[in-house]
């Protein structure tokens, strides 16, 4: 199989669904890891996003869909109807859950800068290596690099201009260190321009447990019949995730895709660029 990394950065905010109720404040949440509670988008709704975008804005014919996605059973009132002619199939891709890189957090000195934190870099770079080789020797580097220094510091820069910023909380201050010039270039290209270093346990703490919740409501004739919360992830957001296909028989090509992931696209949720990172 040959596997390819993908970024994915929602430009408008996006609410995949858990599909889950919550007992609090909000009603509505976002799909999260399992392990790590972290946002991610499950590799069904994606792959349901990037089948609608083939079809839809791509009109890629029927037979390549079915090769790429594969076919199900048609549906009726909500029920899978078994057609004994044209049974389902599974696609020849494999699509992987998308999962957080970094997220934007707010700060003092710009409208937001890109966080993230040790325990994310790892993951991703056991997935990678697991997967396959999908990152070049200098892309590991860097973020072997990234990963190999040691800070006492809550969250930690490596620009200037940043130095001394706060970030989303004000007892979160982003402090100056030096790392290589290829390989901060390496990680503005993977992680964003404005890009803070943060400890794990305040990354969770203060950034991913307390993502933005807006408030919905249903009018009829004027006044309100239902109101509800619904947790979003915040525009700006970098997935990363990876597609396998069999050796030779790329059908559909992603980069530079724009698609509509998750709920609510009426409102304009979870518009999304996909692309594959430069070298």
């Amino acid at each position: 199989m040959d596997t390819q990394v993908y970024l994915i950065k929602p430009f408008t905010n996006m609410h995949v669904g858990s599909g889950k109720e919550n007992s609090g404040i909000v009603d509505n949440t976002i799909q999260r890891d399992v392990l790590t509670n972290l946002p991610v988008i499950n590799s069904t709704s994606l792959k349901g996003a990037l089948r609608e975008y083939a079809d839809k804005k791509l009109k890629q014919p029927e037979d390549i869909i079915t090769y790429v996605f594969g076919k199900g059973n048609k549906k009726q009132d909500g029920k899978e109807q078994e057609d004994k002619e044209n049974k389902n199939s599974p696609g020849n891709y494999i699509f992987y859950s998308a999962h957080l890189l970094s997220i934007p957090a707010r700060s003092d000195k710009f409208p937001f800068l890109n966080a993230s934190c040790p325990q994310i870099i790892k993951d991703f770079l056991r997935q990678a290596e697991l997967i396959g080789k999908v990152i070049d020797d200098k892309e590991k580097a860097a973020f072997t690099e990234l990963l190999n220094i040691e800070f006492n510091e809550k969250a930690i820069c490596f620009d200037a201009a940043i130095e001394k910023a706060v970030v989303e909380f004000y007892d979160v201050t982003a402090v100056q260190k030096t790392i290589s010039k290829d390989s901060l270039a390496i990680l503005k290209n993977w992680l964003g321009d404005n890009f803070v270093w943060v400890k794990d346990d305040v990354f969770k703490k203060n950034i991913t447990e307390k993502l933005p919740v807006i408030a919905r409501n249903i009018l009829e004739n004027g006044q309100s019949t239902n109101l509800w919360y619904e947790e979003i992830v915040p525009r700006e957001t970098i997935f990363y995730t990876f597609i396998s296909v069999p050796e030779g028989n790329r059908k559909i090509e992603f980069d530079k895709s724009v698609l509509q992931i998750g709920a609510n696209a009426s409102v304009g949720y979870g518009f999304s660029e996909m692309y594959i990172p430069k070298k």
